[in-house]
């Protein structure tokens, strides 16, 4: 029967990892899907990740481990991992992170039902370890269902959509493509891309914003699976410091400190440019209204954060209007620009009864203490 089953390779780059891997590995090797592999690569990690990986690799040969003497940041790591997953789907599963006990099968039973789907992807809870036991923070949008090309096109900048579909399953042969343009993306950078942005693009930044479109791109659908849980960690800045390659070229280009007009401008003008250069080429139709987004989004939040500090001098520091909006509009139409602007007061006002129906809305939490998502009654993580 095992045989009838289409393999999926979990892959999962690690670096310094070797505290947080078990979970990720336990919840791999623990799926009602029984025909899987799990491939491990460890972006030089200078702690005990290679024996902790090694030592689940004894114990069981679905998992292929590799690693690299010289670190070379998760964007490049990943046509190295793709090329050694021999699934005809695969998963990226970050290593601080696990999955359902059912996710693989959940998946793989809507790929069936829905073969013109380019990604099948679970819920994503995110949580907190907190006092020795795990509690759920949130569950972003979007929500289960079937969803078309043309509602990521429109949609796929405004919330956590790429990210979940990066995290979701496609397969192997799409996500090694697109990490493939990905990485000609960083070696021959267009044009316009300034400096920042190439240096940013060498780590893991942006990965989504480039990869997911491009996936998405030749099919008709993707698909949320209802009972199919990612169970994403939280984790402290610092921890992110270490971990992950692109957060210290954020903190040096100034992208960590969104508490100044400057930064804002900054924060949601690199979003943008990333977003540039996957709509250009696949979803030129959308591009126009996600710049737009961009724009409005970019001037509310200046609002907003600007009457929290009641226009403070620090919320202006640094900021050179002519220069800094230059740079922001690098690339807009003068319709763009105008239609940025005038969109300010209808998001502002958005997102005011965004906040009230919140507010009147409290949403239940998710039940996460069952074996399913290998949490116990004690918010502890159990196999």
């Amino acid at each position: 029967m095992e045989n009838d089953l289409p393999l999926v390779s979990i892959w999962i780059p690690v670096f310094n990892g070797g505290s947080l891997i078990w979970k990720a590995l336990e919840s791999a090797l623990h799926q009602t899907y029984p025909n899987i592999e799990v491939v491990v690569f460890d972006d030089a990690s200078t702690d005990n990740t290679k024996d902790v990986v090694e030592e689940y690799a004894r114990r069981d040969s679905r998992i292929k481990y590799f690693r690299t003497e010289k670190n070379i940041g998760v964007n490049r790591s990943f046509p190295r991992i793709l090329e050694r997953c021999s699934g005809e789907f695969a998963i990226f599963l970050c290593c601080d992170d696990w999955l359902s006990r059912q996710y693989i099968e959940e998946c793989v039973r809507l790929f069936k039902e829905n073969p013109r789907t380019a990604v099948v992807t679970g819920r994503v809870w995110s949580i907190v370890e907190t006092g020795g036991g795990w509690n759920f923070t949130r569950e972003p949008k979007p929500g289960s269902g079937v969803y078309s090309r043309d509602w990521f096109g429109k949609n796929a900048y405004r919330n956590f959509t790429t990210s979940m579909i990066i995290l979701g399953m496609a397969r192997t042969k799409d996500f090694l493509r697109a990490v493939r343009e990905l990485n000609e993306i960083i070696d021959n950078p267009p044009a316009d891309i300034d400096h920042e942005l190439r240096e940013l693009m060498k780590y893991d930044y942006g990965c989504q914003a480039i990869i997911c479109p491009k996936v998405v791109a030749s099919y008709d659908l993707f698909c949320v699976a209802e009972r199919a849980v990612l169970l994403k960690t939280e984790n402290s800045l610092e921890h992110y410091m270490e971990t992950k390659g692109s957060m210290k070229p954020s903190a040096k280009f100034g992208l960590l400190h969104n508490d100044t007009a400057k930064g804002i401008l900054k924060f949601y003008g690199v979003d943008r440019k990333l977003h540039d250069i996957s709509f250009k080429e696949s979803w030129s139709a959308y591009l126009s209204t996600m710049r737009i987004f961009f724009g409005q989004e970019a001037f509310a939040t200046i609002v907003t954060e600007g009457l929290r500090q009641r226009f403070s001098r620090s919320f202006w520091k640094e900021f050179q209007p002519a220069r800094d909006l230059k740079e922001f509009f690098a690339g807009y139409s003068w319709r763009e620009k105008a239609m940025s602007v005038c969109f300010v007061i209808p998001r502002l006002l958005s997102r005011y009864a965004a906040l009230i129906r919140k507010k009147a809305r409290k949403p239940a939490k998710p039940d996460m203490y069952k074996s399913e998502y290998f949490l116990n009654s004690e918010k502890k993580f159990a196999v």
